[in-house]
């Protein structure tokens, strides 16, 4: 796979919808906002907020807008948890 790897800069990233190279702050029930890069395969830091594009939260995320409801994967449980996508801006301004 790692011959097969290319960088890129996440320049140009369609914001209108959650995608690869954006940065997307959810907001749960309870209020609790939390924010994710969702960048390459192999980019994944939990420490500052960057989850590969093929994590479940990525791709339960990925392709919905501003103001729309989505459920993923729960931290504390195998449950799933609802949250509203408050906001999608670009990672690389």
């Amino acid at each position: 796979e790692i011959t097969l790897a290319r960088g890129t800069d996440f320049s140009g990233v369609d914001v209108k919808q959650v995608n690869v190279g954006t940065i997307v702050t959810i907001k749960d029930k309870d209020g609790k906002k939390e924010t994710y890069s969702i960048l390459g395969a192999w980019d994944t830091d939990l420490d500052k907020g960057i989850i590969s594009y093929l994590s479940n939260t990525s791709k339960a995320l990925i392709g919905h807008k501003v103001g729309d409801e989505v459920e993923v994967d729960s931290e504390d449980s195998d449950e799933k948890r609802t949250v509203v996508i408050e906001s999608i801006e670009a990672y690389n301004k």
